[in-house]
This record gives structure tokens, C-alpha cells and sequence, in this order.
């Protein structure tokens, strides 16, 4: 790996962080139905971390991208 490739996106990866993205745009209304109903039966700190859950899937794509761009795509 060299200096240069360092921290750079490669295309297929930017790509595919755009069709992941797409996917949990699509499914933030069925799975933010699914969990209100859940979280309004469940106690407090489950229905925290049930609401906290999407929040917690678009951390994770931003660091999935960022591991991937400081391998350089190796």
C-alpha cells in the first residue's frame, strides 16, 4: 500500500455505500413502525436502545466507509 492510496474510497465501495444507504432509507418506515410497537410495551431502557437502533445502523455505514478507505481498498 502505498502513501498515495491511503485513505481513499475506492468506486465500487462508494457505490456500494450509496446502495446500502438506499436500502436503509427505504426501510426506515416499516422498521421505525416495527419498533414503537415494541418499544411501547417494552421498559424504558429497551425502548431507548430500540429508538436508538436506526441512529446505530447509519454509525455503522460510516465507519464500515472509513475502515475501507484507510485500508486503501486493499
Amino acid at each position: 500500500m502505498t502513501r498515495r492510496s491511503r485513505g481513499q474510497v475506492n468506486i465500487s465501495d462508494a457505490l456500494l455505500s450509496v446502495l446500502v444507504l438506499i436500502a436503509l432509507v427505504a426501510l426506515i418506515p416499516p422498521l421505525n413502525t416495527f419498533l414503537n410497537m415494541i418499544a411501547s410495551s417494552a421498559d424504558p431502557l429497551t425502548a431507548t436502545v430500540l429508538q436508538l437502533f436506526i441512529p446505530f445502523l447509519f454509525i455503522a455505514l460510516l465507519i464500515t466507509i472509513g475502515v475501507s478507505a484507510r485500508g486503501g481498498g486493499a
